[in-house]
């Protein structure tokens, strides 16, 4: 059995929130690719008991909202369009989203992208990078394809690491490309108590979290290059749509309580003149 320590370990849980939601609420997520993918994992490494209702719709939530803005960002790019994925992980946005002329890299450590291979393939327009996101390697590779509009995402991925690391990876970020998006979901320091406390309930005391962002626009404004911040709805906004009546109240009160006082959000950052476009 393939064993991953730490923050590594945690990329099973995205993609159990991907098939609870795809078998029980498909209006929310329909993601064949992770039903898929639940045949070729032991079993043993997707057991759901350590998770609740609202911890699996949590992923399935942030892979809700991370579609939609690939889509309007397939949408609305011009040029040569790329689609960065950090930390990777078993997503499998890249077979599940249409890309039309869109070149698609999924970056993750050697061992998780090792065993992402054993488990999906690439293509002509879908790529495995392997590497530390901390390391210029992963940029170096991306950049041999000229790319010319490009949108970032990391989905729950800069929980796990300080302030000021995060900061270094976006800003070298926006030093090398030059329009670019960068999207990615964080908590509120309350937010950030909750999901430790989540993560440990579950069993996974090695991927401690500790990147916060109470202030988006504050945020921004610590990065060398000043980009813009796009304003995006509540995190739980559709989910309550969509589902709010077929889920338990426990769960609608958490999400609703979380939304209420901006505990779970996505942050969009961009040096493009989004003019038009938002």
């Amino acid at each position: 059995m393939k064993k991953f320590d730490g923050i590594s370990d945690t990329l099973f849980v995205p993609l159990i929130g991907r098939i609870y939601a795809t078998k029980h609420h498909f209006s929310l997520l329909y993601d064949k690719y992770a039903v898929d993918l639940e045949s070729k994992i032991e079993s043993q490494m997707l057991n759901q008991n350590c998770m609740n209702e609202y911890t699996l719709l949590a992923s399935a939530t942030r892979n809700h909202n991370f579609d939609q803005i690939i889509n309007d960002f397939i949408m609305n790019s011009k040029g040569k369009s790329t689609i960065i994925n950090l930390g990777a992980g078993l997503d499998t946005t890249c077979y599940r989203i249409k890309k039309g002329d869109i070149e698609w890299f999924d970056v993750d450590l050697p061992n998780v992208i090792e065993y992402r291979k054993s488990l999906m393939g690439e293509s002509d327009t879908i790529h495995f990078v392997s590497g530390s996101i901390f390391e210029p390697e992963w940029i170096n590779q991306i950049q041999e394809y000229k790319p010319e509009t490009v949108l970032v995402i990391a989905l729950g991925l800069f929980h796990y690491f300080s302030e000021n690391e995060v900061l270094k990876v976006i800003n070298e970020m926006f030093k090398k490309f030059v329009n670019i998006d960068i999207v990615f979901d964080t908590v509120s320091k309350s937010g950030l108590i909750r999901s430790n406390n989540l993560v440990s309930q579950m069993g996974n005391k090695n991927a401690k979290m500790f990147f916060y962002v109470n202030n988006e626009k504050t945020f921004a404004n610590k990065l060398l290059s000043k980009p813009i911040y796009i304003h995006h709805k509540g995190f739980y906004t559709d989910t309550l749509k969509l589902i709010g009546k077929d889920i338990k109240n426990k769960t609608r009160l958490f999400m609703k309580i979380s939304d209420l006082f901006n505990m779970v959000k996505i942050v969009h950052l961009s040096n493009r003149d989004h003019t038009g476009l938002v």
